[in-house]
């Protein structure tokens, strides 16, 4: 065995790949489609998804048939293959080599990277759902997210406005207990003048009933006098 990637003729037990799993895009290229987690392909890191696969061991493999690309992408365990890609950038089309040595599954069943095109599209059918999912649930809570949001905002205005109305209330409520103590000091002085007054006048009526009484006194010492004295004259 040359490492070559004979694959027809190893034994299925001693078969190893890389963990790419390769597919015909529209432009009849043989492109990466997915990497299997803990492959050589992914420990590597060079390749990706979307890669054109266009030499395997310096074969030409542009307008090879998918089964035949698997034949000279397996080999034995440890073997090396050779790989070289072609990759879209935004300075043109970049060439890539890389050299992965061959690993065998853990599973004793069909190594995933050589699924049926059915299978393979089956799994990434089921992985664009579960994406979609988180997706779908991801914007359920951001739209909680947003809603209490707005919530807490509206009763943080709701908030404001009470406590606006309160202190208007308050200067309110200052104001008119300020009126009403003017009032009450005004009222008391009122009173303190009132007083003052009927106290004058208590004193100008005592004066006047002894000044009357007095005067009356004197009249009728007076009459008394003049009868008194016109009897002694008889």
């Amino acid at each position: 065995m040359n490492g070559h990637g004979d694959a027809g003729r190893l034994d299925p037990e001693n078969i190893a790949g890389i963990g790419m799993v390769f597919k015909r895009n529209p432009s009849n290229e043989n492109v990466v489609y997915s990497i299997i987690a803990g492959s050589p392909a992914e420990s590597s890191g060079i390749a990706q998804v979307g890669d054109v696969v266009t030499k395997v061991n310096s074969v030409d493999v542009r307008n090879l048939s998918l089964p035949k690309l698997r034949n000279l992408v397996l080999g034995p365990e440890g073997s090396r293959v050779n790989l070289m890609f072609e990759r879209q950038t935004g300075q043109g089309i970049r060439e890539i080599n890389v050299v992965l040595v061959r690993q065998k599954a853990g599973s004793k069943q069909p190594m995933p990277q050589f699924q049926t095109l059915e299978q393979v599209d089956e799994e990434m059918r089921k992985v664009k759902l579960q994406a979609a999912e988180e997706t779908r649930l991801r914007a359920q809570e951001e739209g909680l997210r947003m809603d209490m949001q707005e919530q807490l905002h509206q009763e943080q205005q709701t908030l404001e406005r009470v406590e606006r109305h309160i202190e208007t209330v308050l200067r309110e409520l200052r104001s008119e207990t300020q009126v009403a103590q003017q009032l009450i000091y005004e009222h008391q002085i009122e009173k303190e003048k009132c007083d003052k007054m009927r106290g004058e006048l208590e004193e100008q009526l005592w004066v006047a009933d002894n000044t009357r009484v007095s005067a009356e006194l004197q009249v009728k010492r007076e009459q008394r006098d003049r009868c008194c004295g016109g009897l002694f004259a008889t």
